[in-house]
């Protein structure tokens, strides 16, 4: 069973060759989405072997949700004591400061709240206890699938900590099959708390998440397997990646002009993508760079979120629309999104077409995101842009975390903090590419893990051998 509640984890799962090789194995796949009912999906993974059924996350929520925030906040505040993680620390702090004048009732709460966050960052039996409760009272919407195919597998892209995860892998321990986590993101292992099920197997990206999984997760090295990263295996094979030449003609840019490449944050944790982006567009109209350059700006698909039939995040698109007309010099790559029941699901073309702008894009520029990896694997400079907060925590807290203060410690990319050191940054990658190369070839080195290009089928192979051992 692989579980695919987002366009990202549709994107590691079935569009790559961790899918064709399951499906060629001849194993039965049962595909459990919110786009079971959709024809375009459903028709696009259609084989003898492979079946869709409908995930029904909004179910969970409907049993009890002072319960489900209850755990849902005590996992996420919690983090091993002998290891500092500024993240939980923050957050923690934020929440219950937040609280402050809340009512007698809701102190009483939080004073559980609390006392379970001490105990759960001390204690592995209670992490192991706690666990156990949650599953005993958590649901079981699926329990019917579950009845019907009696998966041996069931395989999602969290280790329990990103939404509903951990209850779709109660279910699947509840009904006798093994779990097997494979990490989405290279900063979930260290940014959402602890562990939210019992997992029996990992897939992790490179040593050091290995490492933090067993460290920080009480997870048995045995069972975690380093695999690699899959969203990078189409950039290191580079044959499907569009050439410069087929790119500028694409979007119609000019060979006379440097390309500043903007990848847009999440407008969920950033409010600011707007801001900047005007902040360049008034450069670039005022030739004010070294250079004459011209500015491709692509938006994070988590813009392109429907609910209902309705824009989540519709305001925010709005926004990029008005500047678009404003200046309309600007070139916006809006992704393709496919699906309404996966948010941001994307055809894997998008993957082809984002590597090669990496690749053609003189600069790159991003807000604290996996795009300083992306862009360092095609030894494109990269900027992160330090300006303006994220919405629900500080930048010198992002800084300074483990995956974001690993990445700067490399040398490989220039954060800057200020407009003048934006221009200036900006300036010198444009006069000298070749700068901060060294570092960048250690961003690639530490953070992309082994298997370069064929990790999806190392991964795949992983996976099958894990349902013949049963």
């Amino acid at each position: 069973m692989l579980v695919i509640n987002q366009g990202f984890s549709s994107r590691y799962l079935l569009r790559s060759e961790i899918f064709q090789i399951l499906q060629k194995s001849g194993f039965q796949i049962i595909i459990l989405s919110p786009a079971s009912k959709e024809d375009n999906f459903v028709s696009e993974f259609e084989y003898y072997n492979v079946f869709h059924e409908l995930y029904e996350p909004s179910k969970y929520r409907e049993v009890s949700s002072k319960i489900y925030q209850f755990f849902t906040y005590a996992r996420l505040y919690s983090f091993k004591s002998k290891y500092y993680n500024n993240f939980t620390n923050y957050w923690s702090k934020q929440y219950f400061q937040d609280r402050r004048h809340v009512s007698f009732i809701k102190k009483l709460v939080d004073i559980l709240l609390k006392s379970t966050i001490f105990i759960l960052s001390r204690s592995m039996c209670f992490r192991a206890l706690f666990i156990k409760i949650e599953s005993l009272i958590s649901p079981q919407p699926h329990q019917s699938i579950f009845r019907k195919y009696k998966p041996d597998l069931v395989v999602t892209t969290s280790l329990g900590m990103l939404p509903y995860d951990r209850f779709i892998m109660q279910e699947a321990k509840k009904n006798g099959a093994q779990t097997v986590s494979l990490v989405l993101s290279w900063d979930n292992t260290t940014t959402k708390g602890i562990v939210g099920a019992k997992v029996d197997h990992v897939v992790a990206w490179t040593e050091t998440m290995h490492d933090e999984i067993v460290k920080f997760h009480d997870i048995p090295s045995s069972k975690v397997f380093v695999g690699g990263v899959v969203q990078y295996d189409e950039y290191f094979k580079n044959t499907n990646l569009p050439l410069k030449r087929d790119i500028f003609q694409l979007f119609n840019l000019s060979v006379e002009k440097k390309t500043i490449f903007y990848c847009l944050e999440s407008p969920t944790s950033y409010k600011h993508n707007s801001d900047v982006l005007k902040i360049l567009a008034k450069k670039i109209e005022m030739d004010a760079f070294c250079v004459p350059c011209q500015l491709v700006v692509r938006p994070h698909p988590i813009y392109f979120r429907v609910d209902k039939g309705i824009g989540v995040y519709q305001h925010d698109l709005d926004e990029l629309k008005e500047i678009q007309r404003n200046y309309p010099f600007i070139v916006f790559d809006y992704p393709e999104v496919t699906s309404e029941g996966v948010s941001h699901d994307m055809p894997v073309e998008e993957v082809y077409k984002l590597g090669g702008l990496l690749k053609a894009a003189d600069v790159v520029l991003c807000f604290y995101s996996s795009m300083n990896i992306e862009a360092s694997i095609f030894d494109t400079p990269v900027i992160n842009i330090d300006l303006f907060n994220r919405t629900n925590i500080p930048n010198d807290v992002l800084a300074n975390h483990t995956h974001n203060k690993r990445v700067f410690a490399t040398g490989g990319v220039a954060s800057v903090s200020n407009i003048d050191e934006l221009s200036c940054a900006i300036d010198r990658y444009l006069l000298d590419p070749e700068s901060d190369t060294e570092g960048r070839k250690k961003i690639v080195s530490q953070e992309s893990g082994p298997n370069h290009g064929c990790s999806a089928n190392m991964i795949g192979n992983h996976l099958a051998s894990l349902v013949v051992k049963r």
